[in-house]
């Protein structure tokens, strides 16, 4: 609307003989003084004068929508969890020899019976050698020992012999017997010593770093050092504290043969590297911090869970059987507790109160205020209000 100068006269009546005043003028951009006509114009286009107009109707607002579904809903006691090998060995040698083979490498996976080391078995081989070799002589006194022996019995029993010939007899056929038992001790520890010169793993896992070399001498000076440990890790266990009012439920479920799963998670986060089940309560609880120690053992095929590592695990307390499940995310929190917003058929939004029984992180069961096939939304609360209409994407 262009500008214009609207001047307004005053004039005083007759009473007011021969004074006058000046007229007034005022200058004013796009309103006329003394009208509340701050709305009326002219169109600019059309030259017609009317009042402005405001935006148009509001749009249903953009939401993402799962469904309420009926499941049977565990509920999870999480904490903070130890990685324990449930084995671990040090390999020793138990002879004095000379290591002249390793047929392993650092941080081998290993069976139990594999061969790790080879002593050097010269000495002992010769000794064997001469054991067996003094055992064949003394067999042969036994046997002609035992031969004196029948003689002297049937001399005695023609009454051609006397009873301390034959009490002689039988003397020298029982020590050759002896000899012969302690000759054969002799050659069985010849044949274990040599054996000891080959060192087996005792139990099945996953090497550490090798600590000898070809040559070294070992058990004699050298008796306390390992040669390698091994670590077993499959399956592997993991420890952890809860408080004692959890102590009954566990003990019970323990008990039953049906014993909680337990789930191990890379710390901080929610991936999941393992699912096992407890297997161990301990006897007593710390008086120190109200809490009792717990164990759970894995399987560890793929060696996601590593020994001395820290884990996050979630054990299963109880299960909720066929309670209604939403995304977590659905859940809001207000002033008069949780509630979620509900689509009814028509895509209006309805604030439905709601109570949550449990929640994992992802998922949340719901004890009242849902029924399964319920539609509530998951993205897009910040513009909702009771009322709205909704419009559901993927």
């Amino acid at each position: 609307m262009s500008s214009r100068v609207v001047i307004v006269a005053i004039a005083l009546g007759s009473m007011l003989t021969g004074m006058a005043i000046a007229p007034l003028v005022t200058k004013v951009s796009g309103v006329a003084l003394f009208g509340s006509v701050a709305d009326a114009h002219t169109d600019g286009e059309t030259g017609r004068t009317g009042k402005a107009t405001h935006g148009a109707g509001s749009q249903a607002t953009a939401v993402q929508v799962a469904q309420v579904e009926q499941q049977d809903f565990p509920v999870l006691i999480s904490t903070f969890a130890n990685v324990q090998a449930p084995e671990t060995v040090e390999v020793n040698a138990r002879i004095s020899s000379q290591i002249v083979g390793i047929h392993v490498k650092d941080g081998q996976m290993v069976k139990a019976g594999d061969l790790l080391f080879s002593l050097d078995d010269r000495a002992l081989q010769a000794d064997l050698s001469r054991d067996e070799a003094i055992l064949a002589k003394d067999s042969a006194l036994l046997a002609d020992a035992a031969i004196e022996l029948d003689r002297a019995r049937t001399l005695r029993d023609d009454k051609t012999g006397t009873q301390q010939a034959y009490d002689s007899a039988l003397s020298a056929q029982q020590s050759a017997k002896a000899t012969v038992a302690a000759d054969q001790a002799a050659v069985e520890a010849d044949k274990v010593s040599i054996d000891l010169t080959r060192i087996r793993a005792p139990i099945g896992g996953r090497l550490g770093e090798v600590q000898v070399t070809i040559g070294d001498l070992v058990g004699n000076s050298t008796s306390g050092t390992s040669l390698v440990s091994i670590t077993a890790i499959d399956p592997i266990e993991v420890s952890f504290h809860l408080p004692e009012v959890h102590l009954q439920a566990f003990k019970g479920r323990l008990s039953s043969g049906v014993p909680p799963r337990v789930t191990a998670r890379l710390s901080g986060t929610r991936e999941v590297i393992g699912t096992g089940v407890l297997d161990f309560i301990d006897s007593a609880v710390d008086t120190a911090t109200g809490t009792v120690l717990m164990r759970a053992r894995f399987d560890n095929a793929e060696e996601k869970l590593w020994p001395g590592q820290y884990v996050d695990v979630d054990i299963e307390q109880t299960t909720l059987s066929k309670t209604p499940v939403i995304p977590a995310v659905a859940v809001q929190a207000g002033q008069k507790g949780n509630f979620v917003y509900r689509l009814n058929a028509d895509d209006t939004v309805e604030l439905r109160p709601v109570v949550v029984a449990a929640n994992d992180g992802q998922n949340a069961a719901i004890s009242s205020g849902l029924s399964p096939g319920d539609r509530v939304v998951t993205e897009g609360q910040l513009h909702l209000k009771a009322g709205d209409k909704a419009r559901v994407v993927r």
